[in-house]
Formats: C-alpha cells, structure tokens, sequence
C-alpha cells in the first residue's frame, strides 16, 4: 500500500467532528482534505489544486 494513506477504524460512531478531528491526528502533510461518505472527487481535482497551489504559492 501507499504509506501515505492512513486508515483508522474507530470503535464507535463519533459522527462527523469526532471522525475530522481523528482524521486530522493522523494527518503529517502540510495540506488535509477531508472527504464524507456521500463526496467524490473528480478524477484530476487534487491534481488541480496542487497545480494551483504552484502557480499562486502565496495562497492558503
């Protein structure tokens, strides 16, 4: 596997907050997406806001 992707199996539904907040315990990058059960993502999106994010390395 990708050492990159983390996965955390809770043992009890801590529903959205309580899942973002572990999610984000995990998280070593310098940028975190945080995605719900009921989001999707285009094929290309992360690559186009990396491709952004090079272009404007200014932005947040």
């Amino acid at each position: 596997g990708d050492a990159r992707i983390k996965i955390s199996f809770g043992k009890e539904n801590q529903h959205i907050s309580g899942a973002s907040n572990e999610a984000l315990k995990l998280a070593t990058g310098e940028f975190v997406a945080l995605l719900d059960n009921d989001d999707e993502l285009s094929p290309d999106a992360l690559y186009e806001n990396v491709k952004l994010l090079n272009e404007y390395p200014e932005a947040d």
